[in-house]
């Protein structure tokens, strides 16, 4: 069985992978990472009009 550690590492690869895909300028903007990209793009798919 896999420890919540091995699962979150699973998890953050393939975020960091989708990321990357969608949004590969922003990951190069000084202080952003991959949640913080990750959290700008759900937010600004939320908030389409």
């Amino acid at each position: 069985m896999k420890s919540l550690d091995e699962e979150m590492q699973e998890v953050d690869v393939h975020l960091a992978q989708i990321v990357a895909k969608c949004a590969p300028t922003l990951l190069t903007c000084r202080g952003i990472g991959t949640q913080h990209a990750a959290q700008l793009l759900i937010t600004a798919a939320q908030n389409m009009e």
